[in-house]
């Protein structure tokens, strides 16, 4: 073949892919679909690297394969993507390298690069037509050849990346809630355990050996490792495919199939992990290939392959999931202190504590709360405006202060917890230092539950990597300055309120801020789920909260939520949850049914009908001690079988009753 029709090729794809990235950037302004939007601003320099980068890629790549006879359409299209990929990780470096832990960031950056590959290959597939047209007339190639090496060496480097990354690639990832941990889970993880472990290994390989027989003969050493590299790439893509088939047949509330398209979002985030783990595998692997000597390659490789596919997984034990150490808060008086012992957020006498109640903002009036508590509320997340608490850098109002001083004292009086939650209506430019302020105003409050770091985060300029690496970062410095303030002014730690970024809240999913950004023990997940999205169910959404909370080490609350007030009331109950209505929505019955407030041991089981007033729990633990606490609302005096609680009583209050106990091991509460 004529060096003439691949230049010819490249040249033309190239100008494709350059109309195609100018038309997507004048064209969806959201950034959320282009191929490449102009970031603007400081990030200048990420884009100078970033459009190079990809359109050289590109160029060099389709170049470098199109001299091999029969590349085409399918080779260009793996070609554009692997390049995009390519391009993502150097110019994501640039932007973050230095802000963070080098091995975190080059580990997070290579991670993220399937998002971007996928995109790709969804967008810009009419970039490999010209390679198809020019090429298309050339005579067919040589016959596929396998090439063990190149499996025997993606073996190594995959067994190698059990030890090193694969359980931050997938079930510990800031996507962690998208994989489950049943049969239907295969990855070269341990966390997939043996059997998944093996298959994922195995079905990746497989991938990468078909297409090695295809890619990595082309022309010279680039050429080998292009190919290489490339065929390692399809073989993430095969592993991404074969998991979301797989997950078809999953089963939990989570991951199995339901009236809502989460299997559409889902394949798609697989795909991407898996690509993005073919493209760091291959980066080794077909570096390693290039550099093997030849009396290492022959017959001999397939057998070595095999032989490490059967015993790298069985080396590896899984890892079990970090267990937080709670932090103790010593009784004192006033309403008890909060803190985590995850899943459950618990009170300082060890009680398993539900917070639920509604959003509201500034003003409020003692009436307000109230009305609040005789509803059953027992917790107000209250929207703290930043411009007006610091409307100049450094400078606070301290009237305003004084108003939110004043809300936690009313809902103090009426045994109702307050949430902060500084609503970011400026760039978060200080947060760290407001956050500390602020913790040192309530640093001895118990009545104040916690602190909610940032409503509804945006994505940022480079999503993942802004709305996951570095929104993670932000809030752990905000931690830290949290923790610092609490000690110096000889408080206690509060529990600290976290969310993803505002896509969570409109789709459902968007990549988290990373598992271990924070090493604190008093953390809470506390997502906003959409209202009534087509893309993800309301049951699915808290289930996959509750799976990504349990990835931190983190107790799960709702920090808002909305939509059909009676199929929340279902998913919440079943998930042991509590939550926060949406500020400004009306007040459902739903809302004020029966609940636990605070259950000795831990909740195993709930069940409530508002508009029959019904209610059953179930819970462990008990030690005997009378401080179970239930809720239920209605002027009448509701009537409870119980087994395993003595000393039940009953207590009217504003707006209905509150229900005490004494319970010992398992215990059950029903009203009749």
């Amino acid at each position: 073949m004529t060096m003439i029709p691949a230049f010819r090729a490249a040249r033309a794809g190239t100008v494709t892919l350059a109309l195609l990235l100018l038309a997507g950037a004048a064209l969806d302004p959201s950034k959320l679909v282009a191929l490449y939007s102009y970031p603007g601003g400081h990030r200048l320099g990420s884009m100078l690297v970033y459009l190079p980068l990809w359109l050289g890629g590109f160029a060099v790549g389709s170049y470098v394969l199109g001299r091999r006879r029969g590349s085409g359409f399918l080779v260009t299209v793996g070609v554009l993507v692997a390049s995009a990929m390519f391009a993502r990780f150097a110019a994501s470096l640039v932007s973050v390298i230095g802000a963070l832990p080098a091995w975190s960031t080059v580990r997070f950056v290579a991670w993220s690069t399937g998002f971007t590959g996928v995109f790709a290959g969804l967008l810009g597939w009419p970039a490999a037509i010209p390679a198809w047209l020019i090429l298309r007339r050339e005579k067919p190639g040589q016959p596929a050849r396998p090439v063990p090496e190149l499996t025997i060496m993606a073996a190594f480097t995959g067994v190698a990346g059990l030890l090193l990354v694969s359980r931050a690639w997938w079930t510990h990832s800031p996507l962690g809630y998208a994989f489950g941990q049943g049969w239907w889970f295969i990855a070269p993880t341990a966390e997939a355990g043996v059997i998944g472990g093996l298959v994922g290994l195995a079905v990746f390989l497989a991938f990468v050996h078909v297409a090695g027989a295809r890619l990595a003969h082309a022309p010279g050493r680039s050429g080998t490792f292009a190919g290489a590299w490339l065929a390692c790439v399809c073989g993430g893509l095969g592993l991404g495919m074969a998991q979301s088939v797989l997950a078809l047949f999953a089963s939990g509330p989570a991951d199995s199939l339901g009236s809502d398209l989460w299997v559409l979002p889902a394949t798609l985030l697989r795909l991407a992990l898996g690509v993005s783990y073919g493209a760091a595998v291959g980066l080794v692997a077909a570096t390693a290939l290039v550099a093997l000597p030849a009396r290492l390659r022959g017959p001999r490789a397939a057998r070595l392959a095999a032989a490490v596919l059967l015993l790298g997984p069985l080396t590896v034990e899984p890892v079990p999931p970090a267990t937080p150490s709670l932090v103790a808060a010593a009784t004192g008086d006033g309403m008890p202190r909060l803190s985590v012992s995850a899943p459950a957020i618990v009170d300082d006498r060890g009680r398993q504590v539900l917070l639920r109640g509604v959003n509201l903002d500034l003003p409020l009036t003692e009436g307000d709360l109230g009305d609040l508590a005789a509803s059953g509320a027992n917790v107000v997340r209250l929207g703290i405006s930043w411009s007006r608490l610091e409307p100049t850098p450094g400078v606070w109002d301290t009237a305003y202060l004084d108003s939110v001083k004043a809300a936690v004292g009313w809902a103090e009086s009426y045994g109702v917890y307050t949430v902060l939650n500084l609503r970011q209506d400026r760039a978060a430019t200080g947060l760290y230092a407001t956050w500390g302020r602020l913790a040192a105003e309530f640093a001895s409050r118990p009545a104040v539950a916690g602190f909610d770091l940032m409503n509804e985060p945006p994505i940022g300029a480079q999503p993942p990597l802004t709305s996951s690496l570095l929104l993670g970062r932000d809030y752990a410095e905000a931690v830290t300055a949290i923790r610092s303030a609490e000690r110096a002014a000889g408080g206690f730690p509060h529990l600290i309120f976290f969310q993803p970024s505002v896509l969570w809240s409109e789709l459902g999913f968007d990549a988290a801020p990373p598992p271990g950004f924070s090493a604190d023990a008093n953390l809470v997940f506390a997502p906003h789920p959409p209202a009534g999205s087509p893309l993800v169910s309301i049951r699915r959404a808290l289930a996959m909260s509750a799976r990504m909370a349990s990835r931190y080490g983190a107790a799960l609350w709702i920090g808002e939520w909305s939509g059909d007030p009676g199929q929340y009331a279902v998913a919440e109950d079943a998930g042991l949850l509590g939550g926060a209505l949406r500020a400004g929505e009306t007040r459902p019955a739903e809302l004020s049914r029966a609940y636990p407030r605070a259950t000795p041991g831990r909740l195993t089981g709930l069940w409530s009908d508002a508009r029959r007033r019904g209610l059953r729990l179930s819970g462990t633990g008990g030690g005997g001690t009378c401080d179970l606490d239930v809720w239920v609302p209605g002027e009448e005096r509701p009537s409870a079988a119980s087994t395993g609680i003595s000393s039940v009583a009953f207590r009217e209050v504003p707006g209905g009753w509150r229900i005490s106990g004494c319970p010992s091991g398992d215990y059950r509460l029903e009203l009749v």
